[in-house]
């Protein structure tokens, strides 16, 4: 009889084995199949084409920064309710010796985040990672300042207030 309930304990604890088996062969299957998600990049899912040369055209005096970097001052800035492009001149004047990156910030929501802008580079056709609806709203771009031998080192950073208005 005790050679019997041993023999019936084994069978159990072999069933409860493989059933454990089974089911982390198929969690690993499932995850193992999930599709992957692509990581964000900086620039918040969108690009934007980097010029070098990059003249702001900007009429609004540019700020310095604590550092003596010259950062771009706006005014104000317009597109069409539902484009998911801003016509908007950002960038690093080239009388700077830092790095630049520059994060489009509306309604305290980020829209855009830039690569580093070395001096002289500027994108002026900002790609935004949602569109926006007829209206006034209180933005700025905030221009992260960094050595351009250590882009992670932040020096420092400035915030230059538009009005964007979307018709």
């Amino acid at each position: 009889m005790e050679k019997n309930k041993k023999h019936k304990v084994m069978i159990v604890i072999l069933i409860v084995a493989v059933i454990l088996l089974a089911g982390a062969l198929v969690t690993v299957y499932i995850i193992s199949n999930q599709p992957k998600e692509a990581p964000v990049p900086d620039s918040a899912g969108v690009g934007g084409e980097i010029v070098d040369n990059w003249n702001p055209n900007i009429d609004n005096e540019p700020t310095r920064g604590v550092d003596d970097a010259i950062i771009p001052g706006y005014g104000n800035a317009e597109m069409i309710a539902g484009d998911t492009t801003l016509t908007l001149s950002i960038g690093n004047p080239s009388e700077n010796t830092v790095g630049l990156y520059a994060t489009l910030i509306v309604d305290d929501k980020q829209l855009y985040r830039s690569p580093l802008l070395k001096p002289g580079q500027g994108i002026k056709s900002i790609p935004l990672n949602e569109t926006l609806k007829k209206g006034k709203y209180d933005a700025y771009v905030l221009y992260q300042i960094v050595d351009l031998d250590k882009p992670d080192t932040k020096l420092n950073s400035v915030r230059s207030a538009l009005d964007l208005i979307v018709k």
